[in-house]
């Protein structure tokens, strides 16, 4: 071998004995998934203190404006299933201050957007305690 291989092959054994120690990039954190759709009553709360069915009264409240949202989709895709998921923060008047789509939706973000603007003119009961965040799914099934 001449000193150009030698040199290379020095290398490339160097590089792969660094490489071998260095830590493999971490996946990142899995999101936390939604509750089953099953579970009664849906969705979490935090911060705040606010009875979880307190706010599925209020949001079953809202049903027929919910339904509207995913009727509007069926009118484009009469298949069209799946779920949209938004976190909300109820302030301390019981009013909504403010809502994000999660990214656990898979409807597209017109139908979110229609529902998270139905989450944010819908009156809950005053959280106690301070803002109450709530994260909360709905799941759509094509029939």
């Amino acid at each position: 071998m001449d000193t150009r291989s030698l040199t290379l092959a020095a290398l490339v054994g160097v590089l792969a004995g660094a490489c071998a120690g260095t830590p493999k990039p971490r996946d990142p954190e899995p999101a936390e998934p939604a509750p089953a759709s099953d579970t009664a009553p849906k969705g979490s709360v935090a911060g705040g203190s606010l009875a979880p069915v307190d706010v599925k009264k209020a949001l079953v409240a809202r049903k027929d404006d919910v339904k509207a949202c995913y009727h509007a989709l069926l009118l484009k895709n009469k298949k069209a299933s799946g779920k949209v998921v938004i976190r909300f923060t109820i302030g301390e008047d019981g009013k909504v201050e403010d809502t994000v789509i999660l990214n656990e939706t898979t409807l597209p973000n017109e139908t979110a957007q229609c529902i998270a603007d139905v989450v944010k003119g819908t009156d809950f009961p005053k959280p106690t305690g301070g803002k109450a965040r709530i994260t909360y799914p709905w799941e759509f099934t094509a029939e």
